[in-house]
């Protein structure tokens, strides 16, 4: 979710009514690299806004929550940690694993990678092992 889409709000909303109603749960994954990054105080407002609904998904009964890209903004997850108790996997793949995990003194609780998820330039996806 970019920061600063007038439609953000509408479609949070919208999501978790509709998760609920299906039994489903969702977790937030801010994206720091569409619109730059989110502001401390918006991120905490919508983890602790949304984590007490039964929609949204735990992890070791912590909300479960992402990042695309945002390496800059570490330490910004100290604070964010600190006010949600949120179990944080961001994807922070442009620095590599090793330089992420040491960021703001190991702020994250592992990694995620969002990257895999689309083709390089203008090569196909490909699974190994399937036709």
């Amino acid at each position: 979710m970019a920061y600063g889409d007038a439609i953000n709000e509408k479609s949070v909303t919208a999501a978790f009514q509709y998760a609920t109603s299906l039994g489903v749960q969702l977790f937030f994954s801010f994206d720091y690299a569409g619109n730059g990054p989110w502001p401390k105080s918006d991120v905490e407002s919508l983890i602790n806004s949304y984590a007490g609904s039964g929609a949204y998904f735990d992890y070791k009964d912590k909300p479960f929550v992402s990042t695309f890209e945002g390496p800059e903004q570490a330490e910004d997850w100290i604070d964010i940690k600190a006010a949600t108790g949120c179990f944080f996997i961001p994807d922070w793949s442009s620095p590599g694993a090793r330089p992420a995990m040491a960021k703001a003194g190991g702020v994250a609780d592992g990694l995620l990678n969002w990257a895999a998820a689309w083709p390089w330039g203008n090569q196909d996806m490909a699974i190994r092992g399937c036709p």
